[in-house]
């Protein structure tokens, strides 16, 4: 029995859980879904075999899991170039009646036969209706950021990639040129994650990824630091 409304995600996301899962074992006990785009807004990168997805796997598990670790599997048996980093995972679980689903959540660099996976995930900054919003307002809510709370709110994993596949979405449309000049700027202006998402670039395409940073001005020093900070990324 699927713990979802079918008919809700096809209404309001143009997204259909049923036809959209990917089965990766012969139980039906895990499967992923998953939506990759094509890079159209770059010079360097349009041309290429490129693309960057969103990816949720599913896995249903005892309901006394506990928080372990574990790793990344590539569900198309496709060569797996690299794990962002090797710190320990924040595992993420969604439970409903006597079901409990392991939930991972990837963005993911494609070119040609080559995967570049960055587990991520989510934090709600308000748990609330619609309703609620409208009745308290978005500024007072804006007001209340950030809190303090620190309380494990669980997801369904279609929820998960909606909400993953529009990120996705957001960095395919902005423009890949300001990631770049933020890596060339200093370190504290640039987020961790934008760090990984160009490491993935860096790992996969290394000389067009070199050749986009010379075109933006680099200079010698400045892609001797980026390198650095990327070797030290992959050491963690």
């Amino acid at each position: 029995m699927p713990l979802y409304d079918r008919d809700y995600y096809l209404k309001h996301w143009n997204f259909d859980p049923l036809r959209e899962r990917k089965d990766l074992d012969e139980t039906g006990k895990k499967y992923a879904y998953e939506k990759k785009y094509p890079i159209k807004n770059d010079r360097f990168f349009s041309e290429m075999d490129l693309f960057i997805g969103a990816r949720v796997i599913v896995e249903f598990c005892e309901k006394n899991e506990g928080n372990n670790s574990s790793k990344e599997r590539n569900k198309n048996g496709k060569k797996q170039t690299t794990q962002t980093t090797n710190r320990k995972k924040h595992n993420i679980y969604y439970t409903e009646g006597n079901e409990k689903l392991k939930i991972d959540n990837y963005i993911v660099w494609f070119f040609e036969e080559q995967e570049y996976s960055i587990p991520c995930i989510h934090t709600v900054i308000f748990e609330g209706s619609v309703k609620d919003v409208e009745k308290i307002g978005i500024d007072e809510i804006k007001k209340k950021l950030p809190s303090k709370r620190q309380i494990l709110v669980e997801i369904k994993p279609e929820e998960h990639f909606i909400a993953l596949k529009a990120f996705v979405k957001g960095l395919i449309k902005s423009s890949f040129d300001l990631h770049f000049q933020k890596l060339l700027q200093k370190k504290e202006n640039t987020y961790p994650l934008r760090i990984k998402l160009l490491h993935g670039l860096y790992t996969l395409i290394p000389q067009i990824f070199l050749k986009k940073l010379k075109d933006m001005g680099a200079n010698t020093i400045q892609i001797k630091e980026i390198e650095d900070v990327f070797q030290n990324l992959e050491k963690k």
